[in-house]
Order: structure tokens, then C-alpha cells, then sequence
């Protein structure tokens, strides 16, 4: 299964060759749009020149003046400009659509470039970008916030390599930060071939360490509709 998350870099401080990778996000059609979906506070980061999104490797300079910003639930849309989609590059885009031919487990995956991982450097274009993939078979809803919530205890001694998908680089856990923005995966299996894809369904945003050892995620509505119905 191809992940396909993409991520956002801006200058780092004091340095005129070097980019900090500082979130993740993805690139979604929805009713027939194309938008490249993450969490607000990423947008914090980008307020200055020279910033730019990678779409399978590509790099793009980030032009996000048509961005719609919900800063109660932390995620963020921005619209890609035509030069993007007319790329000669053909993206793979995901999708929050049902399908009547696959059918969803409770399996989720979240997929996105740590900042202590990823990073861009003039004299380095090519450098290869490090995806971390979390698998989780279980998830709860909360309907009042709209959010998804996934039990995540990132202490060593709980670490082990069931917590990975393949795809992901190692079997040890980096720190979280640039992950902000990655989209939550539900796994789905073709109910005729048995194959197993991916179908977006939230935006990660943030990671609760403390009392409750969570990570958080905004629900896109298509999912949170169907979440919602089940529970009626």
C-alpha cells in the first residue's frame, strides 16, 4: 500500500541553503477539487518567503493565499495552483469517498515526515525523504469535538515493531514533530480480490503525551457522516 503523504518546508533560521521539513500533508479530490489538506497550525510556520510542498518528490513553491484556515479544529485546506495540477507529473491524489466494492476494517495508518528525519538542502536536491507510518487497529470518535483518537504510549519500553507499517523507516520511534498535517488511513479490502487501499479519512494534528497518551486527529466530514450514522 502507497502511502503518497507529501510534506511542507520553510527556511531554516540563519541559513540561506537549508529547509526544515515543519508538517506533513496530503493531496485529496473532493467534489471534483483538488486540495492539499493539513493542520492549521502548520500554516503558522510557513509565514515567510521561500517555502515550498513536496507531491511525490516534486517540489513545488507553496503559494497558499487561496487557503481556508479552521483554527478551532486545526486542520487546513489549500488550494494547489494550476501550475501543480498541469504538472507533467501525474499525482496519485486520495480520496474520502465510500466505494461499494471495498470493504473498511478498524485498521488506521498515520503517515508523515518527522522534521528530525526529513529536511531540504541546496546541495543535496535529491536527498530521499523518510516517511513514518503508525499502524493502529483501533480508534475511538468523540462526536462533540469531531475528533478521532488513537491510545499511542511513545515511552521506549512500549515501542515494538507491530506499531509500524512496512513502509515506515525503522522500527524506532522519532519524535513527532513535522508529522503535524500527516492524513489518517483507513484500511480497506476489496471485497471481490481481497487487496487491501488506503481511503483518507483525518488529518493529524497533535499528540497528547501526558495524562492520557493519546494522538489526535481531525475527522474529515465524509467519514465523521458515516461515524455518526453507525452510532444512531
Amino acid at each position: 500500500m502507497a502511502t503518497r503523504t507529501d510534506h511542507l518546508f520553510a527556511p531554516r533560521a540563519n541559513s540561506v541553503k537549508e529547509h526544515d521539513a515543519v508538517g506533513s500533508g496530503f493531496l485529496i479530490k473532493t467534489d471534483g477539487v483538488h486540495k492539499i489538506l493539513t493542520a492549521d497550525h502548520v500554516l503558522d510556520h510557513l509565514q515567510v518567503n521561500n517555502c515550498y510542498f513536496t507531491l511525490n518528490n516534486v517540489r513545488f513553491p507553496l503559494t497558499y493565499s487561496l487557503a481556508k484556515r479552521n483554527s478551532t479544529r486545526d486542520c487546513a485546506e489549500i488550494m494547489p495552483t494550476l501550475e501543480t495540477i498541469m504538472h507533467k507529473e501525474t499525482f496519485i491524489y486520495f480520496t474520502d469517498a465510500r466505494r461499494d466494492d471495498l470493504e473498511p476494517t478498524s485498521s488506521m495508518i498515520i503517515s508523515g515526515y518527522p522534521s528530525s528525519k526529513n529536511g531540504l538542502h541546496a546541495d543535496r536536491p535529491d536527498a530521499v525523504q523518510h516517511a513514518c507510518c503508525l499502524l493502529f487497529n483501533h480508534f475511538e470518535y468523540h462526536k462533540d469535538t469531531d475528533d478521532l483518537y488513537f491510545h499511542f504510549d511513545s515511552r521506549k519500553k512500549m515501542v515494538h515493531p507491530s506499531m509500524f507499517e512496512p513502509r515506515s523507516i525503522g522500527q524506532s520511534l522519532p519524535y513527532l514533530n513535522g508529522m503535524s498535517g500527516a492524513p489518517v488511513l483507513q484500511i480497506m479490502k476489496n471485497i471481490n480480490t481481497g487487496a487491501l487501499t488506503l481511503r483518507a479519512v483525518g488529518i493529524f494534528k497533535e499528540h497528547h503525551r501526558k495524562k492520557k497518551k493519546l494522538l489526535v486527529a481531525s475527522t474529515l466530514s465524509q467519514f465523521s457522516s458515516e461515524l455518526i450514522a453507525l452510532s444512531e
